[in-house]
């Protein structure tokens, strides 16, 4: 027994060196934030995750000689803080198994056999949870995805943006003119996403998705730093044809980009718009909580990161024989949360109006 018990535990830890590969392979999302080293692991602290984030700039003004100097202390900052989640996968292999399939070797290729299956299951879950709310009602123990956010209330059919956002996010509103700010400052939509009506009077996403697309893109390249510029699309499978469908009636100069962007991660289906890429994710949701249409997301992904408690993206335990139970036992699980650093660097397409 203990001989197959230190077998399976060396199979146990290749299997979850290779999960965690996998896992990060096949999502666009997770490839591009583990490219620019924002996947953090060994994170820690007091089981939450906090940040500051900034709401106001300092002011720069005009100048004279013998001025005299404004040197007040500035507020700029904001605290956020979200809580650590986890997520967990178990099975078992039963004492009838093992004297079915007699021998140590035999135990080894069951756990094989159905770690395979758990690879595939535990990898499409956690993206799954991308686009969760974390705030919602029986979501307390799942991460807090891009929809822990995108709340509003009502909204006028024929502006192009949602204006009255009325969710938090890591304990911050994401109303707009919070403390009194004016629109057209930095402080006015600090925490406040960019959602794209994409019904507004006059237009649908079947006629209009290139330009809806454009809209998110241009109103989200808020300065020249490369960081803050929207960088990647995820629709639905329905969205993203509708798109390819208008695209493919139009004029268009194909330029060859070869592997450039998600491409050169072996994502192939990608149409690139003004530097963007788009793509679907069979995950993204078709309506939310609101029963309003969802076409997809916007991920600016210099501006989020996955933060893991421990030195990989899954940790699994593989070497537990339960005598009570009279079986093998192993599990696969994590401990972290996505962070946004900032919702107003994130969109969401659907029909609000």
């Amino acid at each position: 027994m203990a001989t197959t018990l230190r077998i399976l535990k060396t199979t146990r830890e290749n299997w979850s060196e290779n999960l965690a590969d996998e896992t990060i392979d096949r999502h666009p999302i997770l490839k591009l934030l583990q490219s620019e080293g924002r996947i953090k692991y060994n994170c820690s602290g007091n089981g939450d995750f906090s940040w500051t984030a900034k709401n106001k700039r300092r002011q720069l003004t005009p100048y004279a000689e013998m001025d005299s100097l404004d040197f007040a202390r500035n507020e700029l900052y904001e605290k956020a803080t979200l809580p650590t989640r986890a997520y967990k996968m178990g099975e078992a292999i039963s004492e009838l198994e093992m004297l079915q399939n007699k021998g140590k070797e035999a135990v080894i290729k069951i756990f094989g056999d159905i770690a395979d299956e758990m690879k595939k299951e535990a990898g499409e879950g956690l993206c799954r949870e991308f686009y969760i709310d974390g705030n919602a009602t029986g979501n307390s123990k799942r991460f807090h995805g891009i929809e822990s956010f995108m709340s509003w209330t009502t909204q006028t059919a024929g502006d192009a943006f949602q204006t009255t956002s009325n969710d938090s996010y890591a304990g911050l509103s994401t109303a707009r003119g919070q403390n009194g700010t004016l629109a057209g400052t930095p402080e006015y939509d600090f925490w406040t996403p960019v959602i794209v009506n994409t019904n507004r009077t006059g237009y649908s996403w079947a006629a209009n998705a290139d330009q809806l697309l454009r809209l998110a893109i241009i109103e989200m390249n808020r300065s020249n730093d490369k960081s803050e510029r929207l960088n990647l699309v995820l629709l639905s499978r329905a969205g993203y044809r509708t798109l390819a469908d208008l695209l493919a009636t139009t004029e268009r100069v194909v330029v060859d980009k070869g592997a450039v962007g998600i491409r050169k991660f072996g994502f192939e289906d990608t149409i690139n718009i003004d530097g963007t890429d788009v793509t679907f994710d069979p995950d993204v949701p078709t309506t939310d909580v609101n029963n309003d249409n969802v076409y997809g997301y916007g991920f600016t992904t210099g501006k989020m990161m996955l933060k893991i408690v421990g030195p990989s993206l899954w940790h699994a335990s593989g070497d537990d024989f339960d005598s009570t139970k009279m079986c093998f036992k192993w599990w696969v699980g994590l401990y972290g949360n996505l962070v946004f650093q900032s919702p107003k660097h994130f969109a969401k397409f659907a029909d609000i109006s």
